[in-house]
């Protein structure tokens, strides 16, 4: 029981969906990740491109301030806080998806954090909801 509260374990294993292999759980998440990032049709995802560069040409707040409300670092931390083993979001993410995915979505997530933010959107009411 002290071992366990009080010595760090090196060794800790860890588990996604009941397997620790680490070539299926990259497998796992490369199958999940295809899944949810398919376009439903080439016409939809044609008209969502034509809405994004038709946004991106009128937005005009620079996206390079120095007030950021959060640092990749902040982030970071407290992604590493959060406890293994919840129940995952509307989103099926688990916190496990979040800790064990690339360092590029800590960096992509503090960009999108901090551009809600810099708007003053509290963020879409769809995000974070499945599609």
């Amino acid at each position: 029981m002290w071992k366990s509260k009080f010595e760090a374990n090196t060794h800790r294993c860890v588990q996604i969906d009941g397997t620790s292999d680490c070539e299926t759980i990259v497998v796992k998440f490369a199958h999940f990740f295809q899944k949810v990032c398919t376009p439903y049709s080439a016409d939809r995802n044609a008209e969502f491109r034509s809405q994004l560069i038709n946004i991106r040409s009128a937005y005009d707040v620079p996206l390079a301030n120095n007030d950021k409300p959060f640092s990749v670092e902040s982030l970071s931390y407290l992604l590493s806080k959060m406890k293994n083993g919840k129940a995952p979001g509307l989103d099926d993410l688990s916190c496990e998806h979040l800790k064990y995915s690339h360092p590029i979505i800590v960096k992509v997530l503090c960009k999108l954090f901090n551009i809600f933010i810099l708007n003053g959107i509290r963020g879409p009411t769809e995000f974070g909801k499945k599609g």
